[in-house]
């Protein structure tokens, strides 16, 4: 049995499960609320790891160790969310990332 999200994205970011609602803007720093918003837009299909880093780190030095970390560190930041603990909400393709359905 599959679960259901709502996602607000206008006047912030929030995630509502069971009645119960999480402010993900007030959780996280811009970089993975940004990492996170772009894994949403694309929720169809995976984001491939080029794309992410033209469009979050254009002008990094070293953007494959950015986006790394940041998959990382979004990964343990959602997993703190009682309604996704324990859970892969992000899942690694040959070459990207998408959002587990």
């Amino acid at each position: 049995m599959s679960e259901t999200y709502y996602v607000k994205t206008f006047g912030g970011l929030e995630i509502t499960n069971d009645n119960v609602t999480v402010n993900i803007v007030e959780l996280f720093g811009k970089q993975l609320v940004n990492l996170f918003q772009v894994l949403l837009f694309h929720s169809e299909k995976p984001v491939q790891k080029d794309e992410l880093i033209d469009i979050l780190w254009p002008e990094s030095k070293n953007p494959s160790s950015a986006l790394k970390f940041s998959i990382f560190r979004l990964r343990s930041e959602l997993n703190e969310i009682d309604f996704f603990k324990d859970k892969e909400v992000i899942v690694t393709t040959r070459k990207g990332y998408i959002l587990n359905p």
